[in-house]
């Protein structure tokens, strides 16, 4: 749901059938919605992935894949219309599956209506649907927020932060008690890898069921790197610098001896500006107490980063960007994948906690700095 505000799309796992050879897999499905006319099919091996082949969908919205695979893998499903849309699909798939899949392309997402046939499927299915009723109660709430007066929009962004987090638990639970099932490492890369660490429990369960079969995908050693980098609670925070909007220099450890929120956010990133509020509450309540703000922007535009900060009322002096988007390298640096995204510094620069959202910073803050 994080998808909430990221980044990777619908994901889909494939069912098995004994008429495929060893080596082969095939995928048959339709796909509903847009005119989609070609699947442009990638192994997704590396971070840029590995181009395979492109198929026609027919004018009844039918599709199909056949190729050769020697080892389980994840693919993208590209689909494409002449109108110029374009939508995306995730798929495990294992030497030997046929599966069978429906989709339907609705208001921008793509949504699975079938998947059945295997462990995969069953949990692709619960997760699907799971995320399809959160996505929907979210999204009301955000428009909601969106035309609320201020006391409106208050109350709104504490409902949102508990349904958001109530769905989190939801789907960490799901793919817990599913850790083993192949697809259940894309399904928690995709829900978590931007709170990476609150999910700790999830992604070691899976890194100890499935690491050594699956070493050498891209996912499942990305996982394993991770329960071992270093942007973690009780680990130094990286030293990071910049410019401000006015051109001057900043860098992160020069507030050493306070309490830091390092924040990562974007004035084009809806999330990030209803968070904003929770972070602005926290400074007015902690900044006499040792609190700071070092915000870092991925915005690509200098005049909306700027009237981002005055409209919404960040009036901490450490902001900075390097105006480069997602190439932005202090995010690289911290691994980020998506926002809003969040690391707590204490007074020494150790890392406290990361992927604070909502009443969860200033209850951290509190135990730091007392109320």
């Amino acid at each position: 749901m994080k998808r909430l505000f990221i980044i990777i799309p619908l994901l889909l796992v494939l069912t098995s059938c004994n008429n495929v050879a060893a080596d082969e897999v095939a995928v048959q499905g339709t796909i509903e919605g847009a005119g989609f006319e070609t699947v442009g099919v990638t192994r997704l091996s590396s971070v840029s992935g590995e181009f395979v082949t492109t198929v026609p969908v027919s004018p009844d919205n039918k599709f199909e894949i056949n190729m050769q695979t020697d080892s389980p893998a994840f693919y993208a499903l590209e689909f494409k219309a002449s109108s110029g849309i374009k939508s995306a699909l995730l798929i495990g798939l294992k030497p030997g599956e046929k599966v069978t899949i429906a989709a339907v392309y609705d208001n921008g997402v793509l949504y699975l209506d079938k998947a059945e046939g295997s462990e995969d499927a069953v949990l692709l299915k619960k997760h699907k649907d799971m995320e399809k009723a959160g996505m929907k109660e979210l999204s009301g709430l955000q428009n909601a927020y969106a035309k609320a007066d201020d006391a409106g929009k208050v109350k709104l962004q504490a409902q949102y932060m508990e349904t958001y987090e109530a769905n989190m638990r939801n789907l960490d639970k799901l793919l817990s008690d599913n850790h083993q099932v192949y697809t259940a490492a894309l399904l928690a890369y995709s829900d978590f890898v931007n709170d990476f660490y609150n999910h700790a429990a999830l992604f070691t369960a899976i890194d100890k069921a499935q690491y050594e079969t699956n070493s050498s995908q891209f996912i499942f050693s990305d996982i394993h790197r991770r329960l071992a980098n270093p942007i973690a609670p009780g680990k130094n925070a990286p030293d990071l610098a910049a410019s401000d909007p006015q051109g001057n220099p900043r860098k992160l450890s020069d507030l050493r001896g306070k309490v830091v929120l390092l924040d990562f956010w974007a004035s084009w990133c809806r999330p990030c500006r209803m968070e904003n509020p929770n972070v602005v509450a926290a400074y007015e309540k902690f900044k006499d107490k040792g609190f700071e703000v070092f915000s870092v922007s991925l915005d690509k535009d200098a005049e909306a980063w700027k009237n981002a900060i005055k409209a919404d009322s960040l009036v901490w002096d450490n902001h900075v960007s390097t105006l480069e988007f997602w190439s932005c390298p202090l995010a690289k640096k911290y691994g980020v994948g998506a926002i809003p995204f969040s690391v707590l510094i204490d007074k020494d620069g150790t890392i406290k906690a990361v992927g604070l959202r909502g009443q969860q910073l200033q209850r951290e803050l509190a135990e730091l700095l007392g109320e």
